[in-house]
């Protein structure tokens, strides 16, 4: 079996040695066992169009074994289908679809599925405590359950208007789900944490034991997302003129790099830098100019702004562990169970949090540890959290509503006034003014009638 070429050829179709292109789709399942059909051609448009067209059969009804094609079946079809959406928007869909499916739709034959079935497994979802990503511990957001349903009602509108292969659209009726109370809707520092994390990240950065610090400050200060960080090159900033320009966004789906777009248009936006982001952002210049020059090198302009020590793109994940690892830092020593069971003594406490400064370079050390034991422990936030401490402080700081969606880039002012009503209502509640204080107004308890 000739294997398939590393030309961009798109999944399913494979170049052999003869020159013809052979397409292959699968149809359904027999004995355990995935059936396919192929083809093959001599064009590689004619070898997409007679895939597309077997998946299309397949869907309604006229290859193999349609009554016994089950949700999961078909969730996987009708995603091979879609071929102009990123490779984000996928990652996601396949994520939510597998969600959906592993809350009880997946095993269920399609042609079987009422209203009820979806109603139940989104229910499940709502009341399921996730178990990994920045999310564990937490139930689903709302908003991803809003999305999952709008998913499955798009797949099951395909199934029955274009695929024919059911009577109706069962997700037709479903209403949205809410979650438990206890949803996640993002934490947000006050200016006294965010002090307290700047004093911190800025020792550990000058110790040599925080290399990500000024992308996390880049995080706090204008709310970046943690892929559109990761993605800035240097030919996407103009430090003499002040502006930055979000236009990439790094992800790592299946742990292999891809620097794309950003999703829409609201996302790629132009930022004008604050002060001491400037400043910043000139130290983090000076820092990769001079390991370019150990390497043999010079800073181009497509280079990453926060590169890894070849110059090349860090994982997006490597942001979280950064934050994570300030954080640990941001807690004095306490006493702790060892590995037989037994607790610390005060001396073993002390002794390990000693040993941790071992990295830390020595000039550095006496004023980190003044910072930790002087401070309370910092509160668990994720990336994403910063980004949301930046959009409310801006509001805080009376930054006009526009202006904050613009710098977050969000689709809409709606999207920003739904995440942010709350500091919207206490800046009301802070600002309300009495235009007749200073009035000498009749008080009265009585009632008297008007005329």
């Amino acid at each position: 079996m000739p294997k398939k070429q590393k030309s961009g050829l798109p999944e399913g179709i494979d170049l052999l040695p003869s020159g013809l292109y052979r397409w292959r789709s699968p149809v359904g399942y027999k004995n355990g066992k995935q059936v396919r059909v192929s083809g093959t051609t001599t064009s590689l448009k004619t070898a997409k169009m007679e895939r597309a067209k077997a998946l299309t059969d397949r869907a309604r009804g006229k290859l193999a074994m349609p009554e016994n094609t089950t949700v999961r079946e078909y969730a996987k079809l009708w995603l091979d289908r879609k071929k102009n959406i990123t490779i984000n928007t996928r990652n996601r869909y396949e994520e939510h679809l597998k969600a959906a499916c592993n809350a009880g739709l997946g095993e269920i034959k399609l042609q079987s599925v009422r209203t009820h079935h979806i109603k139940e497994a989104l229910s499940s979802l709502a009341d399921k405590v996730m178990t990994s990503g920045l999310g564990k511990g937490r139930v689903m957001s709302s908003a991803t359950l809003a999305n999952i349903r709008m998913l499955l009602r798009t797949m099951f509108k395909e199934a029955y208007g274009e695929d024919g292969v059911i009577a109706f659209n069962p997700a037709d009726m479903v209403r949205r789900v809410k979650p438990l109370k206890t949803e996640h809707g993002g934490i947000s520092l006050d200016f006294s944490e965010v002090a307290q994390l700047y004093e911190l990240g800025e020792a550990l950065y000058a110790g040599g034991n925080l290399r990500l610090w000024l992308a996390l400050f880049t995080c706090i200060s204008i709310g970046l997302r943690r892929g559109e960080v990761m993605g800035l090159r240097w030919c996407d900033i103009d430090l003499e003129k002040g502006l930055l320009r979000v236009e990439k966004n790094l992800s790592a789906p299946k742990s292999v790099l891809t620097l794309g777009d950003t999703k829409t248009d609201g996302s790629r936006r132009e930022i004008l830098i604050p002060p001491s982001l400037k400043a910043a952002l000139n130290r983090q210049r000076a820092a990769m100019e001079y390991e370019a020059n150990l390497r043999g090198e010079t800073v181009r302009p497509e280079m990453p702004v926060f590169a890894n020590v070849h110059g090349g793109h860090g994982y997006p994940e490597h942001l979280h562990r950064a934050l994570k690892w300030l954080l640990d830092w941001s807690h004095a020593p306490t006493i702790q169970t060892k590995a037989d069971g037994g607790l610390e003594t005060p001396q073993e406490a002390e002794s390990r949090f000693k040993r941790r400064f071992i990295s830390i370079k020595k000039e550095h050390q006496a004023q980190l540890e003044r910072l930790i034991r002087n401070s309370t422990p910092l509160q668990r936030i994720s990336p994403h959290d910063l980004r949301h401490t930046a959009g409310t402080l801006m509001l805080r700081r009376g930054v006009p509503i526009e202006v904050v969606s613009k710098t977050l880039g969000h689709k809409d002012i709606t999207v920003t006034y739904r995440v942010y009503r709350h500091v919207l209502e206490s800046e009301k509640r802070a600002h309300l003014v009495d235009l007749f204080e200073n009035f000498n107004l009749v008080q009265t308890t009585t009632t008297q009638p008007l005329n």
